[in-house]
């Protein structure tokens, strides 16, 4: 990991205390999250087929209402993504890219059921390439940054929310046009609400 990557991972992990810190103005709700799922590449090579690999996203999140029923979200994370890509009958090359992003989206309620409510979730997802790693040694020529669409849905309750998330990457990961490799991740979100002090 080279100084720009180090120094890259140092401002995400201060933004993620900012969020926690920050006093708070009428309706707004912060907290931690802590995810896992299942990424992919997208796009085809000829020859190579792809793989699904698991993968963990760890942040904190803003949300600030607009109206009584939407919500804008802003959330700082790190999470990884990749793929096993083989191209050689069954020997699979594991990548792994570890992003920090900043996915903002809005949230819109569309069922309240009492204890629970169900929103829909449609943004974007802006990323930073941190690492890029393979069992071949560092990735030296994936684009240093990705952005995608962001769509969900969450179930939330005061005590905490649930989240299920599909974040299609719009970027390719590969400068020129031979290859077409995109990012692909489906992420359960586990948040937890962090409760200011009523001073």
């Amino acid at each position: 990991m080279g100084k720009t990557n180090i120094r890259y991972l140092i401002r995400i992990s201060l933004l993620l205390i900012l969020l926690i810190s920050l006093n708070p103005i009428a309706g707004q709700e912060r907290g931690v999250i802590l995810g896992v799922g299942m990424s992919n590449f997208t796009g085809s090579e000829p020859g190579e087929q792809y793989r699904s690999v698991p993968g963990i996203s760890l942040g904190a999140y803003l949300t600030t209402p607009i109206t009584k029923k939407t919500s804008l979200k802003f959330t700082v994370l790190v999470m990884n993504k990749g793929a096993l890509i083989s191209s050689v009958g069954d020997l699979y090359l594991h990548n792994v890219l570890i992003y920090a992003g900043s996915p903002i989206h809005l949230t819109s309620k569309l069922l309240d059921l009492g204890s629970f409510v169900i929103d829909g979730e449609l943004g974007m997802m802006p990323s930073l390439l941190i690492l890029g790693i393979n069992d071949l040694g560092l990735m030296e020529n994936i684009h240093r940054w990705d952005i995608g669409l962001l769509a969900g849905i969450s179930i939330n309750h005061s005590a905490a929310r649930l989240c299920l998330q599909v974040d299609q990457g719009l970027r390719k990961l590969l400068p020129g046009e031979a290859i077409d490799n995109r990012n692909r991740t489906y992420t359960a979100i586990f948040a937890l609400p962090i409760k200011w002090s009523k001073e």
